[in-house]
């Protein structure tokens, strides 16, 4: 039987979730990605449509906005943490975007767009 979106499951399918994913050059180490709105989806959209150095800042927030602990608490807390992602380790940074657009549903051609506006920006 099929299960349909309902006025019973609604709120249960579009609660935020939380996935882990391992880190590609170090599966030891599992990242914890949260669901975000398409809301925040069209924000970074649009800001890295612009390019430049909004484009990267928005990319470093999305990544704040999306990553969190083992009890979803955020993980980079304050702007200048946010901005301190400039000086990330790449394969890191690129390694995560690839996660979040992974999570919330990017095609491959749409993760790859993500990682090209974050290069581009560099």
């Amino acid at each position: 039987m099929p299960k349909y979106l309902n006025q019973d499951n609604k709120t249960s399918l579009t609660a935020e979730r939380i996935s882990e994913y391992p880190l590609p050059y170090d599966s030891e180490v599992l990242v914890r990605v949260k669901s975000l709105s398409i809301g925040r989806m069209n924000k970074y959209n649009e800001a890295s449509s612009k390019g430049g150095e909004r484009a990267k800042l928005e990319a470093y927030h999305l990544i704040a906005d999306s990553i969190v602990d083992e009890v979803g608490e955020p993980i980079w807390v304050d702007s200048s943490e946010v901005r301190g992602l400039a000086n990330a380790d790449t394969r890191l940074v690129a390694s995560l975007i690839k996660m979040i657009g992974k999570h919330n549903g990017g095609s491959d051609d749409d993760i790859e767009e993500m990682e090209k506006n974050l290069d581009e920006t560099d």
